[in-house]
């Protein structure tokens, strides 16, 4: 899993711009994040089976990489919500079309990046 997340951080890149709007660093985050997991739909198939496991490595996965999201409602919605199309692939496409990875991902990133914004 670290090698997996490290994956994640160094692909997407989430440190801090102090000089640029807050809300459009989230919103090329979520983006990043919705990509990388298109691309590797595996490591949320993974995190989904551990999370329904009370275990030790449940909660180093959460102390090391999960804890540090400040809203719980924020990482539901990207991590098993937004990303669910990328790692339930078959159930996706019986809404009748594939999913566009890019074109999901800018709505997903407008999306909550305009609720914020509200």
């Amino acid at each position: 899993m670290d090698w997996a997340f490290g994956r994640l951080a160094a692909e997407v890149g989430f440190e801090v711009d102090e000089s640029a709007d807050p809300l459009d660093q989230l919103r090329e985050a979520v983006r990043g994040f919705l990509l990388f997991s298109a691309r590797h739909p595996d490591l949320l198939r993974l995190m989904n089976t551990e999370a329904g496991l009370d275990s030790g490595r449940l909660d180093y996965l959460f102390e090391t990489y999960v804890r540090e999201i400040p809203a719980s409602t924020l990482f539901f919605l990207l991590a098993h919500g937004a990303a669910a199309p990328f790692s339930n692939e078959p159930l996706a496409r019986r809404f009748g079309d594939t999913v566009d990875a890019q074109r999901h991902a800018d709505l997903v990133a407008d999306l909550l990046v305009a609720g914020l914004r509200t």
